[in-house]
């Protein structure tokens, strides 16, 4: 099959976790025998003749809206390679363009990469942490501290309005789990459930030989360093507690963020110990294939690429139990935990298992099996079949 990825930036597979997984996918769909091509619309500049690109990467201007122009150029590109599928793995008015003047026999496939209707998820302790870019966004800010359901309902009322957009432009609407669904259809009630399907992401590392016994005292937290969503603080504050009685453990943040320079000046001002910020690295799998344990402290995710990974490589999961696909990532007990979403359960949950050597490898070897269930070739297997329903 003929397939061409959309998303706005080039697919480049350091970049993040949307291109990571895009280019999994390519890789996988191009070994068993596809023709793959990419397609962006900004940020062309990121790319060099050093750049190491998986498939054919081609740019289109979508500022200007002129489909007459957009049209004439997708034809060429399509009728080049033959496509027959697009997967679109950004939705937005601006990229939904691009499916407005596709060619007609050319299915869509639209990927939502966010959890949807996130507001649900949210609290006044979250809205208080928010940081407003501006005096308009500071009032949004108090109102809604003051009546929760003002930010609620303007979020939630801008995600029916995407999410209909969407199911209006596409054959089948993919999300990251099928646990998703009963969130959906609880704010659209009569959502076209025929167009939707669920194909979890794939892991985008191979699986390595690991030997627990060999791995460091090492507890990590990887991602953007901020103390809104992905709430980094929260993994300080848990580590200032167990740090005071395991002083053979390290604790290791991965990532860059708005709230770095903070939480570094918050472990000073409050002597938290054996804690080192690394920053952004590119060889994150060797941090991985170090650390025993691994923490999540996001108040929301869709699918959290970090613990699939960590599993990978042995690393026992830890996670704030706040978004469904944690369910499909992570039994509770047998290869990870789920613990309430604050610091004293996550640390008893910690030192619970600090405590107990003997079970921390078979909870390893248990999370590296599961994460098994996430290969490329898997999920790719779950796409083809998609793809040849949309296509007949």
């Amino acid at each position: 099959m003929n397939i061409m990825f959309q998303f706005d930036d080039p697919i480049i597979q350091s970049s993040g976790g949307v291109e990571r997984v895009t280019d999994t996918l390519a890789k996988e769909f191009i070994n068993r025998g596809h023709n793959v091509i990419f397609l962006c619309n900004q940020k062309m500049n990121l790319i060099n003749e050093t750049t190491i690109l998986s498939a054919p990467q081609y740019y289109i201007n979508l500022e200007d809206k002129d489909k007459t122009r957009i049209k004439k150029e997708l034809q060429i590109i399509c009728s080049k390679h033959n496509i027959q599928i697009l997967i679109n793995q950004i939705s937005n008015r601006k990229t939904l363009l691009v499916t407005d003047c596709l060619p007609e026999h050319i299915r869509v496939i639209t990927v939502v990469h966010t959890q949807p209707f996130f507001a649900d998820n949210i609290t006044r302790r979250r809205l208080f942490r928010m940081k407003s870019a501006n005096p308009k966004q500071f009032l949004f800010k108090i109102a809604s501290i003051l009546n929760i359901n003002i930010y609620k309902n303007f979020f939630n009322n801008l995600c029916i309005e995407n999410l209909n957009l969407i199911l209006d432009n596409s054959d089948k609407v993919c999300l990251i789990s099928e646990r998703f669904i009963p969130r959906i259809q609880k704010h659209i009630p009569d959502v076209q459930t025929s167009k939707l399907v669920a194909i979890n992401n794939p892991n985008t590392f191979s699986h390595t030989n690991i030997d627990y016994q060999e791995k460091e005292n090492i507890i990590m937290w990887v991602g953007r360093v901020e103390n809104t969503g992905k709430n980094t603080i929260d993994f300080i504050r848990t580590w200032d507690i167990l740090s005071r009685s395991n002083t053979d453990w390290k604790a290791i943040v991965v990532g860059d963020g708005p709230d770095l320079e903070y939480n570094k000046e918050y472990c000073r001002k409050n002597k938290i110990i054996n804690i080192e910020f690394v920053g952004n690295v590119r060889n994150i799998e060797d941090y991985y294939k170090k650390a025993k344990f691994i923490a999540v402290t996001s108040w929301s995710e869709s699918w959290c690429m970090v613990l699939t990974e960590g599993m990978s490589f042995g690393c026992i999961p830890f996670a704030y139990n706040t978004y469904e696909t944690l369910q499909d990532i992570i039994d509770n007990g047998i290869n990870g935990y789920i613990v309430e979403a604050n610091v004293n359960s996550l640390s008893n949950c910690i030192q619970t298992m600090l405590n107990n050597k003997d079970k921390q490898s078979t909870i390893s070897r248990n999370a590296i099996e599961k994460s098994k269930e996430f290969t490329s070739d898997k999920i790719v297997k779950k796409w083809e079949y998609l793809m040849n329903s949309v296509n007949n």
